[in-house]
Order: C-alpha cells, then structure tokens, then sequence
C-alpha cells in the first residue's frame, strides 16, 4: 500500500507514451494490478496472453491475479493452456 503513490506517479508517466511497447503495456498491466485495478488488469492480461501466448512470467502474474480474484477455474484454464496439469 505504501507504494501506491509510486505506481501512481509511474502511470501518469506512462499515459503519455504513444504506441507503446509490449514491455511497456505489460508494465502498464502489472501496475494496474498493484493499485487495485484489477478488471482493468485481467482484461490486460488476457489482451497480452493473446499477443505472446508463450510469455511465462505473464501467465503467472495473470493466474496469481485470477486466484486472488476468486477465479480458481479461469486460472486453471489458464494453467492447461500453458501445459500445467
């Protein structure tokens, strides 16, 4: 909670980059995620995961999210999607 302040300056950064990178809207995502917007986050994870399927670290930030959500099922699909039984 202490860093909210932090991760809210570093998106008011971020809103003004045109275009942005895979990078940058992964960090973008994972940031929404860290202040509590976590619809925004999971529509972000789930836009990304489709963009690069294979990216591992995404996937578990993503599933992390869907557990602390509540969403056991959606993240175990995403679990068998990645080969995770």
């Amino acid at each position: 909670e202490k860093a909210k302040p932090y991760y809210l300056k570093a998106m008011a950064r971020m809103k003004t980059v045109e275009n942005p990178t895979y990078a940058e809207r992964t960090t973008w995502t994972r940031m929404l995620q860290r202040v509590g917007r976590w619809a925004e986050a999971l529509k972000g994870y789930a836009g990304l995961l489709r963009e690069k399927p294979d990216d591992a670290r995404l996937k578990a930030d993503y599933v992390e999210l869907l557990l602390v959500q509540g969403m056991s099922k959606e993240a175990q699909n995403v679990l068998q999607l990645a080969g995770v039984r």
